[in-house]
């Protein structure tokens, strides 16, 4: 018996719900999507962005005057090696005095290009020593700190064993000694002050005055010059950071805040800051402190190595900041095993203002970072 007839009537009927049921299916499972919560912004506004990024400025020039990986090694700059530095001094013939706590010395970069070890025998990388006599075979600990007495003598802070040291003559000998329960205990940056008194930072931020004769104090109070040398000096940390839009022209107040700056070894009014915090540099005077190198975000600090404009420049625990003549400035960055150099530019080096644009906000940061706006 042959089977029914099929009504090709009812086939094309079949066939259009079918397709209605798939079109229906595809657009309420893939396409249609209910209706959310009106974007944030107020008022049917901009949707908000990510903070914005400030930078460095373009016309400051960052560059690595030695290290790389972190290590141990002698020689021309582009051989040597450093683990950790921390601290630097210019001693009087231009040579940069670098203590390299990780390695347990204390080395110098000549004028030459050539770096040397100063002191200290101690295994690199190691837990470090103590001992004195011959600089070559004298032992350290993790020392963090550096500096040039007016006799042309080199200050150590030889921070693991809780002593300040004097290299003269080839010889290391003690100046102070502390430990627990002492006056003096994991002494940090080191500066000499305006009449050659010994002045140090303690791990716990507590200043220390020292006598030539191995005294320790508590000074009653400490000059702004030896305090930006031990680090902490300038506004207030959390101060507002300003910056140059797009790293030109005059700074202009950020929503940017300022970390704790390391040691600040300058001249003039204007000091190279180390924000540690943050991992940039900047330059501040009593009137505001401008970003001069590395980015910064809203949430996001930016770690690095870049070499480059300021703009483009990033560090990686930069801990002391040092200003030389020339127009240059020096940073240890610690977690970089590197020393860095900075070319500065002109108007900084004059103690000047950066190029002016002619807003009443430019007007004021003008007048902030030195010359007010009738010139000169």
């Amino acid at each position: 018996m042959m089977g029914r007839q099929v009504s090709p009537r009812a086939v094309a009927v079949v066939t259009i719900v079918l397709l209605g049921i798939i079109q229906f299916a595809y657009w309420r499972l893939l396409v249609y999507r209910e209706p959310g919560p009106p974007p944030r912004g107020g008022g049917g506004g901009p949707i908000p962005t990510a903070p914005p990024t400030v930078v460095g400025r373009t016309d400051v020039t960052v560059e690595t005057l030695a290290g790389s990986e972190p290590g141990f090694q002698d020689g021309a700059t582009w051989q040597a090696r450093f683990c950790g530095p921390n601290a630097l001094a210019l001693a009087p013939d231009g040579a940069l005095l670098v203590s390299d706590s990780r390695n347990h010395r204390i080395r110098r970069i000549g004028p030459d290009g050539q770096v040397t070890t100063l002191v200290g025998a101690s295994e690199p990388d190691g837990p470090g020593g103590s001992s004195l006599g011959p600089a070559e075979s004298t032992q350290l600990c993790y020392p963090s700190g550096v500096a040039v007495a007016p006799d042309n003598s080199i200050l150590i802070s030889d921070t693991g064993n809780h002593r300040i040291l004097r290299l003269q003559s080839g010889q290391v000998t003690l100046v102070a000694e502390g430990g627990a329960g002492k006056p003096l205990r994991s002494p940090g940056p080191i500066a000499v002050g305006p009449v050659g008194e010994i002045w140090v930072r303690q791990a716990d931020g507590s200043v220390r005055q020292v006598s030539s004769n191995g005294l320790v104090v508590a000074p009653s109070s400490v000059p702004p010059s030896v305090r930006a040398a031990l680090g902490e000096a300038g506004e207030p940390i959390g101060a507002v950071m300003t910056a140059s839009p797009d790293g030109n022209g005059v700074a202009e107040p950020t929503s940017f805040r300022i970390g704790t700056r390391g040691p600040a070894v300058g001249s003039g009014e204007i000091r190279i800051v180390p924000d540690v915090t943050h991992h940039v540099l900047l330059a501040e005077n009593t009137g505001g402190s401008l970003l001069l190198a590395g980015r910064r975000t809203e949430k996001v600090s930016i770690l690095g190595m870049d070499d480059g404009t300021g703009a483009r420049a990033s560090f990686a625990g930069p801990c002391a900041a040092l200003v030389a003549p020339g127009g240059l400035a020096y940073v240890a960055d610690y977690e970089g095993h590197r020393i860095r150099r900075v070319r500065l530019p002109q108007w900084l080096v004059d103690g000047g203002a950066a190029p002016v644009t002619g807003s009443r906000v430019n007007r004021n940061m003008r007048r902030r970072f030195g010359r007010n706006d009738r010139g000169g």
